[in-house]
């Protein structure tokens, strides 16, 4: 079922208590003022021969052609593969662009102009000390942001602060507020209410440091962890931090008894199969757009 809003926020706490699943797509990034594809293409086609000889590439002139023939950015670099020096030209525009975007979002939001939808989602819904599972494949960080404005930590899977490192088991150690003990031999640990966040394609704040992923707040001029638009995604999707958000997002898929989708178009191989099929077998679907 397709409902808006409105028509399920009076029920959402109660329905959506246990077992539920979150899908976050670029439509939510995209009300908030962050650019979709087609702002992107924009971006790319006046930035890219500024920051590398084009001139005589194919694979850019059959780029130009199919954007300015209104092709998506999405199926043209599906049929339109970069070579590796232009895949870090793209990658490099696409998070500078976006993360000024994001800035200025945020901004606006810590200055008072705004609440962004998202921490008013929360507040609806029932966090459990195991954590409430949310997909994204969105590269920004706004969620991370509107949750912990309403009092919610993130498990990200990072462990550390300024500099984090991937690391699932301390990063869930870390929201321990208790230990109890049940006998001589046993141990029970009580956890903080969180969300867990799964990013499969990304995140502006993961950089590569010595070839191993890093998670920061911190603007670093490193190669950003992302995983831009086309062929190449599926060949990256399987490097670290990506297989295991990607593993732990489809194992949260498996899991989930209801869904809720915001702003997600199902156009991603690497979440479609598992999605569309617990979809398909009956569990409960909201899309909320």
């Amino acid at each position: 079922m397709s409902l808006r809003y409105d028509e399920i926020k009076r029920n959402l706490q109660n329905f959506f208590s246990e077992g539920s699943l979150t899908v976050v797509g670029s439509g939510l990034s995209c009300a908030e003022g962050i650019p979709g594809m087609g702002g992107l293409a924009s971006e790319l086609l006046q930035k890219v021969p500024n920051n590398i000889n084009v001139e005589g590439n194919s694979t850019w002139s059959s780029i130009v052609n199919s954007l300015e023939n209104d092709k998506g950015l999405e199926e043209t670099l599906l049929k339109h593969k970069p070579d590796e020096e232009l895949e870090d030209v793209i990658l490099d525009i696409t998070s500078r662009y976006i993360r000024n975007a994001e800035k200025d979002v945020i901004d606006n939001v810590i200055a008072g102009h705004k609440e962004l939808r998202f921490s008013k989602y929360l507040r609806k819904m029932h966090i459990p000390n195991t954590g409430l599972p949310i997909i994204t494949t969105n590269y920004d960080r706004l969620i991370e942001v509107s949750s912990e404005l309403v009092g919610i930590p993130v498990d990200n899977m990072f462990f550390g602060r300024s500099i984090a490192s991937l690391n699932e088991k301390e990063s869930n150690l870390s929201f321990c507020k208790a230990i109890k003990s049940k006998s001589r031999n046993k141990v029970q640990l009580s956890y903080h209410r969180r969300i867990k966040i799964f990013k499969p394609h990304g995140c502006l704040g993961w950089f590569d440091y010595n070839g191993s992923p890093i998670s920061t707040f911190l603007n670093l001029k490193a190669k950003n962890l992302i995983i831009t638009p086309g062929l190449n995604k599926f060949r990256v999707g399987y490097e670290q931090p990506f297989d295991i958000h990607r593993e732990k997002a489809n194992k949260a898929i498996d899991e989930a008894t209801k869904f809720i989708i915001i702003g997600y178009g199902f156009n991603d191989d690497h979440l479609e199969t598992h999605l569309l099929h617990q979809i398909k077998q009956g569990s409960a679907y909201i899309n909320y757009y």
